[in-house]
């Protein structure tokens, strides 16, 4: 059974939140949302809970998805050579129509994505390079490392040198936490918890001065009952004789 001290913890705690909550430090709260809803989302690299509409603002540091696809073509030394879109059909035509059987089709991808709240507290990547012979199911010999190599070289032509690092691998995985993530949750969490004390407060300081506003005019802030030849007792305070409120001449903020 819970004694006197804890059972007044909560009732304690309320009036502590209420009196923290005050109007400057919800105005703070306010600004904290603000910043966190204009900041955050813009340097997520992909959505969480309730950012996910927000992200678009900004674009994410790696696309998600598809990165590029091209055609890898083996030449009469067995060097391998990027052909892409960008080329002149000069260039491509040959290679599908006279020789499909040294052409593979190449497409890198890249995927970016985080968990949490409103923070991300965990993000995923994961990349993957994709080898498709057009002629038969499998990568020609020696195999995938020299195309690897060449469609690195090609994306380094085009100043992309992590791509080209990634495409050399032929993929990774990887995640990891972010630090600051729980943090921003927290601040979000306070902020919003200060704000409902604050509308908290308010509501109360209304019923507050509707009370004191009803009893100054001598009337029953309950029941509207007129007070006025209402005895008080000794310790200044007197009962409605029709719903039973007890009121104070002074009572406390």
């Amino acid at each position: 059974m819970a004694g006197p001290h804890t059972a007044g913890l909560p009732f304690r705690a309320l009036r502590l939140g209420l009196a923290i909550a005050s109007p400057r430090a919800v105005a703070l709260a306010v600004i904290v949302l603000i910043c966190e809803w204009w900041f955050v989302p813009g340097a997520l690299p992909g959505p969480t809970i309730f950012a996910s509409t927000l992200t678009s603002r900004a674009p994410a540091p790696f696309p998600s998805g598809p990165v590029a696809t091209i055609y890898l073509v083996r030449d009469d030394a067995d060097a391998w050579r990027a052909v892409d879109d960008a080329m002149s059909g000069d260039a491509i035509a040959p290679a599908l129509t006279e020789t499909p059987d040294r052409v593979v089709l190449a497409t890198f991808s890249h995927e970016r994505h985080v968990a949490g709240i409103w923070g991300p507290w965990l993000e995923h990547e994961a990349s993957h390079l994709k080898l498709q012979p057009l002629v038969g199911g499998e990568v020609p010999e020696p195999g995938p490392a020299p195309l690897r190599a060449a469609f690195a070289d090609w994306f380094r032509s085009r100043g992309s040198p992590t791509y080209a690092a990634l495409a050399l691998q032929g993929g990774h995985k990887s995640s990891h936490l972010v630090w600051w993530g729980p943090l921003v949750d927290i601040a979000a969490l306070g902020a919003m918890l200060v704000i409902l004390l604050g509308l908290t407060r308010l509501a109360l300081t209304r019923i507050y001065l509707g009370r004191c506003r009803s009893l100054a005019a001598g009337f029953c802030p309950r029941c509207r009952y007129d007070l006025r030849g209402v005895v008080l007792g000794d310790d200044g305070t007197g009962i409605c004789p029709e719903c039973g409120f007890r009121f104070a001449t002074q009572e406390p903020v």
